[in-house]
C-alpha cells in the first residue's frame, strides 16, 4: 500500500504548482498499481482541502479538485496513531515536519502502509520510510 501525501495532491490539482508535471507521472504510476492500492489519510484530505481553496480561490473548482482527491480510499487517523504522531512531533529538535507528517510516519511505523509518495524533502528523509516522487 502506498500513501499520498497533500504535496502530490496539491501539486497535481494546481497546475501552476512547480512540480505538477511530476504529480501527474508519478500519479500516473500509482494509479497503473505499481505501489500497491492508493489510500490518504483524514488529515491529508483536511491539507488538501485547505491549501487548494486557498490557492484556487474559486468554490467551484476547489469542490472539483477536493472531491477527486476524496475518491483515494481514506485511512482515519485513530487514537493509537494520533499519539504516536504526538510524540514524534514533540520529540522533534526543530519542528520541520507537520503534525499530519507525524501522523503519516506513525502509520508506516504500524505497517499499515509502506511506501509514500511525497515532494516533502523533510518527510522524504525521515529513515524507515520508502519514497516514490
Amino acid at each position: 500500500m502506498i500513501i499520498i501525501d497533500s504535496s502530490v495532491l496539491i501539486a497535481y490539482h494546481n497546475i501552476e504548482d512547480q512540480n505538477h508535471q511530476k504529480a501527474t507521472e508519478l500519479l500516473d504510476r500509482v494509479k497503473s498499481g505499481k505501489y500497491g492500492s492508493a489510500h490518504i489519510t483524514d488529515y491529508i484530505f483536511d491539507e488538501c482541502v485547505t491549501v487548494l481553496s486557498a490557492r484556487i480561490k474559486n468554490k467551484e473548482k476547489s469542490l472539483a479538485h477536493c472531491g477527486k482527491i476524496k475518491e483515494f480510499p481514506i485511512i482515519k487517523v485513530d487514537e493509537e496513531v494520533f499519539e504516536e504522531g504526538w510524540l514524534i512531533f514533540k520529540n522533534q529538535e526543530r519542528l520541520r515536519l507537520s503534525f499530519t507528517d507525524c501522523t503519516i510516519i506513525a502509520l508506516i511505523r504500524k505497517n499499515i502502509a509502506n511506501v509514500l509518495a511525497t515532494f516533502d524533502k523533510d518527510l522524504a528523509s525521515v529513515p524507515l520510510i520508502t519514497v516514490v516522487n
